[in-house]
């Protein structure tokens, strides 16, 4: 070694351990200097579990970590939750088992840019049981709530398509059979209608592959009603003015079916229920139907009798010109209508629904 490079060497090697407690001295005091000068701010940042592999997790990870950011004050401003992302990286593990799983921290371009820049997150490791990741298709079934308007109900709902497949671990899919779609809310219809909806969240560790939305089909038709009817005579229509009845007509009782819209709005009137004479040309004894004049979507559910037995006769010429018109019908194309005068009758009793 030539005589400067002896010189050099001693001279460094010279009170060594106090050059050296110097330079620690020196490092401590810069690092206590940053450290006094920088600001602190704590955000709150969603946590992804990425699991692109074999296997997924089956146990409940949080939503959220804590990550404390320490830089300038003149750049503490500038550091957002959007710009730092929370990742619990699962694609490299392979078998089923426990695992404390890293959770990595990653910044934005922009944030990398500042300087000094010091990033943790806490907690800094999740505990995770991972199994094995299944695919499986289950059926869909629509989920509908609220009351359609009064006299309706729902008569069926159905879900297009009626099936999607759902990814996860494989003692939670295994155990799934079905999963329910958004809700549907009737309430107060009173006609059928189509919707899309989505799924409902079945369970956070299983997601579903949607190809194509769902769509629910609602069809909403009127209820059916009764109304029960007692005690009702049956009017004569169409008897020849000359004629008379002489025999009793009993009550009629009867049973009126339809919806519950049409019925609440049906008023039984004396040309609802009536036995038509047109057919009576001269005296005799003659067994008549009841017949019945209802609307279109009501109809006669049961009732006490069918026919009616007649006597009929003459009107003496006294009766016959006091009331000329009496028992005078004009038929229909049917053979069925009012006329202008009516035989006494009693009164319809109330009527009962059921």
């Amino acid at each position: 070694l030539s005589m400067n490079t002896r010189k050099m060497i001693s001279r460094l090697t010279e009170n060594w351990v106090a050059k050296v407690i110097c330079v620690a001295a020196a490092i401590l005091v810069y690092v206590f200097h940053q450290v006094a000068v920088l600001d602190h701010k704590t955000l709150t940042v969603p946590l992804e579990v990425v699991s692109e592999g074999l296997l997924v997790n089956e146990t409940d990870v949080p939503s959220f970590v804590k990550v404390n950011v320490r830089c300038s004050a003149d750049s503490i401003g500038a550091i957002t939750a959007q710009g730092i992302s929370a990742v619990l990286n699962l694609n490299h593990y392979t078998e089923v088992g426990d695992y404390d799983v890293p959770v990595t921290i990653s910044v934005s371009k922009d944030l990398m840019l500042i300087d000094p820049l010091e990033v943790s997150v806490k907690p800094d490791y999740v505990s995770l049981t991972l199994d094995e990741k299944v695919e499986k298709y289950v059926s869909v079934k629509p989920s509908v709530s609220g009351e359609v308007s009064h006299g309706y109900f729902v008569k069926s709902v159905e879900i297009v398509p009626s099936t999607v497949k759902i990814i996860g671990p494989s003692k939670i899919v295994e155990k799934t059979n079905f999963i329910y779609s958004d809700k549907v809310n009737v309430k107060g219809a009173s006609t059928g209608f189509s919707t899309e909806v989505g799924l409902d969240n079945i369970n956070a560790l299983v997601s579903a592959k949607v190809d194509e939305p769902f769509r629910v089909n609602v069809t909403i038709a009127p209820s059916p009603s009764e109304l029960v009817f007692t005690g009702v005579t049956p009017k004569l229509i169409s008897l020849d003015g000359n004629l008379e009845n002489s025999s009793t007509i009993p009550p009629l009782n009867f049973t009126l079916t339809g919806t519950v819209p049409m019925m609440e709005k049906f008023k039984l009137s004396e040309q609802s229920v009536v036995i038509d004479c047109s057919s009576i040309k001269s005296e005799g004894s003659y067994e008549l139907p009841v017949l019945f004049v209802l609307p279109v979507n009501i109809s006669v559910k049961e009732k006490s009798y069918e026919t009616v037995s007649l006597m009929i006769s003459e009107k003496s010429s006294a009766n016959a010109e006091e009331n000329p018109s009496v028992n005078q019908e004009t038929s229909s194309d049917s053979g069925v209508s009012s006329g202008e005068e009516a035989v006494e009758e009693k009164k319809p009793s109330k009527r009962r629904r059921r």
